[in-house]
Protein backbone atom coordinates (compact mmCIF):
# COMPACT_ATOMS: atom_id res chain seq x y z
CA UNK A 1 0.00 0.00 0.00
CA UNK A 2 1.17 3.94 -0.38
CA UNK A 3 1.60 6.42 1.74
CA UNK A 4 -1.59 7.99 0.69
CA UNK A 5 -4.16 9.52 3.65
CA UNK A 6 -7.14 7.01 5.55
CA UNK A 7 -9.96 8.63 3.19
CA UNK A 8 -11.99 8.45 6.86
CA UNK A 9 -9.82 10.27 9.19
CA UNK A 10 -6.92 11.51 7.39
CA UNK A 11 -3.80 9.66 9.07
CA UNK A 12 -1.51 7.33 7.51
CA UNK A 13 -3.33 4.91 5.55
CA UNK A 14 -1.71 1.29 6.20
CA UNK A 15 -3.35 -1.85 6.30
CA UNK A 16 -2.99 -2.24 10.71
CA UNK A 17 -4.75 1.20 10.30
CA UNK A 18 -7.54 0.98 8.29
CA UNK A 19 -8.86 -2.72 9.21
CA UNK A 20 -8.06 -1.87 13.15
CA UNK A 21 -7.23 1.65 14.39
CA UNK A 22 -9.14 4.07 12.50
CA UNK A 23 -10.66 6.21 14.42
CA UNK A 24 -14.30 5.75 12.64
CA UNK A 25 -13.12 1.87 12.58
CA UNK A 26 -12.42 0.82 16.43
CA UNK A 27 -15.68 1.80 17.63
CA UNK A 28 -17.11 -1.07 15.52
CA UNK A 29 -14.52 -3.90 16.93
CA UNK A 30 -15.30 -2.68 20.49
CA UNK A 31 -18.83 -3.51 19.97
CA UNK A 32 -17.82 -7.04 18.54
CA UNK A 33 -15.38 -7.79 21.34
CA UNK A 34 -18.50 -6.48 23.84
CA UNK A 35 -20.58 -8.28 21.60
CA UNK A 36 -18.71 -12.02 21.80
CA UNK A 37 -17.38 -11.03 25.74
CA UNK A 38 -21.43 -11.08 26.29
CA UNK A 39 -21.96 -14.12 24.28
CA UNK A 40 -19.18 -16.38 25.69
CA UNK A 41 -19.44 -14.89 29.08
CA UNK A 42 -15.81 -14.43 29.15
CA UNK A 43 -13.91 -10.85 28.07
CA UNK A 44 -12.66 -11.38 24.31
CA UNK A 45 -9.95 -9.05 22.59
CA UNK A 46 -9.58 -8.50 19.23
CA UNK A 47 -6.32 -8.19 18.67
CA UNK A 48 -4.66 -6.84 15.02
CA UNK A 49 -3.45 -10.45 14.38
CA UNK A 50 -7.17 -11.50 14.93
CA UNK A 51 -8.65 -8.50 12.90
CA UNK A 52 -5.97 -8.78 9.91
CA UNK A 53 -5.17 -12.28 10.05
CA UNK A 54 -8.16 -14.29 11.45
CA UNK A 55 -6.44 -15.51 14.01
CA UNK A 56 -9.25 -15.23 16.26
CA UNK A 57 -8.99 -16.63 20.04
CA UNK A 58 -10.01 -20.08 20.86
CA UNK A 59 -13.10 -20.67 22.14
CA UNK A 60 -14.96 -23.76 23.57
CA UNK A 61 -17.13 -24.00 20.73
CA UNK A 62 -17.40 -23.54 17.39
CA UNK A 63 -20.68 -22.30 17.41
CA UNK A 64 -19.21 -18.61 18.83
CA UNK A 65 -15.69 -19.03 17.01
CA UNK A 66 -17.74 -18.91 13.44
CA UNK A 67 -19.88 -15.98 14.88
CA UNK A 68 -17.01 -13.90 15.88
CA UNK A 69 -15.25 -14.61 11.98
CA UNK A 70 -18.56 -13.63 10.54
CA UNK A 71 -18.82 -10.35 12.52
CA UNK A 72 -14.63 -9.67 12.00
CA UNK A 73 -15.68 -10.28 8.13
CA UNK A 74 -18.38 -8.66 7.70
CA UNK A 75 -17.12 -5.83 9.26
CA UNK A 76 -13.97 -5.40 7.19
CA UNK A 77 -15.84 -5.77 4.26
CA UNK A 78 -18.07 -2.85 5.27
CA UNK A 79 -14.84 -1.25 6.02
CA UNK A 80 -12.76 -2.08 2.29
CA UNK A 81 -16.70 -0.84 0.60
CA UNK A 82 -16.95 2.83 2.31
CA UNK A 83 -12.98 3.31 2.09
CA UNK A 84 -12.78 2.70 -1.51
CA UNK A 85 -16.08 4.67 -1.69
CA UNK A 86 -14.81 7.15 0.17
CA UNK A 87 -11.92 7.39 -2.10
CA UNK A 88 -13.73 7.43 -5.62
CA UNK A 89 -16.35 10.00 -4.39
CA UNK A 90 -12.86 12.37 -3.51
CA UNK A 91 -11.57 11.53 -7.43
CA UNK A 92 -14.14 12.56 -9.34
Amino acid sequence: MNNALCPLCRWPETVHHYVLCCTYVKPLWILVEKWMSAAVAEPVTVSAEAAIFLQYPAFKDQFHLRRLQILGGELKLAVWLQRNRKKSIRRA
